[in-house]
């Protein structure tokens, strides 16, 4: 991602609740938003657990098979990605990257191997670059609260 687009997405400063007060250091603020969103999806009141097990014994919930299991456990193929390209749809808006589909058909025989290499690399257990993160700030809300931030992921054409 350019730099440029990176810095208009960074979270620069955000209001740590439980110390009272802002931080601006990036593992700080990667710390505060861990918590908040641990807290937001964290069971708050107890739950009957035996009424949901029951429930859950009761309800016929569809399962993989055993070699569909296998299956999507394998790293990412150079043939599966190559194919994921060509059915890609042209005229999208490409993402924070600026590349759209067209670049990756084009550039088929060149990127299939590094992406390859990329996404397993995070499969197993990489982090993942931090210029792949954006922060969506929720319209009208302030930027320096955790809950102001959509928990969700805005992805390239790749």
């Amino acid at each position: 991602m350019p730099k440029k687009l990176q810095n208009a997405t960074a979270i620069k400063t955000i209001f740590d609740e439980a110390q009272g007060r802002i931080v601006d250091q990036a593992k700080e603020i990667g710390k505060v938003i861990f918590r908040h969103y641990m807290n937001l999806y964290t069971r708050q009141t107890a739950a009957h657990d035996d009424s949901i097990i029951k429930y859950l014994e009761s309800v016929s919930m569809p399962c993989l098979s055993e070699e569909l299991q296998a299956a999507l456990i394998q790293p990412i193929t150079k043939l599966e990605l190559a194919e994921a390209i060509k059915d890609s749809p042209i005229g999208k808006a490409p993402g924070e990257d600026g590349l759209p589909a067209e670049f990756y058909k084009v550039m088929l025989d060149q990127i299939t191997h590094v992406l390859a290499t990329l996404f397993n690399t995070i499969l197993n257990g990489q982090k993942v670059p931090g210029s792949f993160i954006v922060s969506f700030l929720k319209k009208g809300k302030p930027g320096d609260k955790p809950d102001s931030y959509h928990p969700i992921s805005h992805l390239n054409s790749d």
